[in-house]
């Protein structure tokens, strides 16, 4: 989502008020997002994607 929205993973801290490091561990599965409904609103226009469309849950990648 992040790539397709053109970010960086930067860009996309910056705009949800999370660390950039943060950002590369759940794009490395080390760790699931953990944030609140605001930042999962900021996370969703960061990406161009409708909050209604957002996962309910993330997959797991095995």
């Amino acid at each position: 989502m992040r790539e397709d929205a053109g970010l960086s993973q930067e860009q996309l801290a910056v705009k949800i008020g999370i660390s950039s490091s943060t950002v590369r561990k759940w794009e490395k599965d080390l760790v699931t997002p953990s944030l609140s409904i605001h930042q999962w609103e900021a996370f969703a226009a960061a990406v161009k994607v409708p909050f209604s469309d957002l996962p309910t849950t993330i997959p797991r990648i095995a």
